[in-house]
């Protein structure tokens, strides 16, 4: 859902993920968000005991972000939250993948011809797809929104 062309296009897209926003599902993922988050302050005990001097914060959040949306969407989180230094690879692809959006929205064409390369082709092309490309394939396989 890169783009979407028009008012009752994004509504029907809308709808299709509107279960996954209600309050019931919101409910059942607080397990989960209480425990990242539990994690994420032992973290910063951690750090502030051991004085390791400045953190990025942004690796951190996204750490937190990436391991509650991945058990969400995929029934899986990476532990980015317990790495020693919050699994910054995959924060970085994503935000590089987000460059994209621009070029994909004025040409999608491009983005077709991405989606349909061979992966090894499309991560020669562009390598932080190395680290999104499994979750794709996997919410194509799974019918998994993600």
């Amino acid at each position: 859902m890169f783009s979407t062309v028009g008012h009752d296009q994004h509504k029907a897209r809308r709808a299709t993920l509107n279960r996954f926003f209600s309050m019931a599902s919101v409910r059942r993922l607080q397990p989960i968000i209480d425990e990242r988050a539990h994690a994420l302050v032992q973290r910063f005990r951690a750090f502030k005991d051991v004085k390791a001097g400045a953190i990025k914060i942004d690796y951190t959040f996204a750490a937190f972000t990436n391991d509650v949306v991945m058990e969400y969407a995929f029934g899986r989180f990476d532990h980015r939250v317990d790495q020693e230094d919050f699994g910054p690879d995959y924060h970085d692809a994503v935000l590089e993948a987000g460059k994209l959006g621009s070029l994909f929205k004025q040409m999608i064409w491009i983005f077709h011809l991405m989606q349909n390369l061979p992966e090894r082709l499309a991560v020669l092309i562009s390598p932080s797809l190395d680290l999104i490309l499994p979750n794709a394939a996997a919410n194509r396989t799974t019918g998994r929104s993600g």
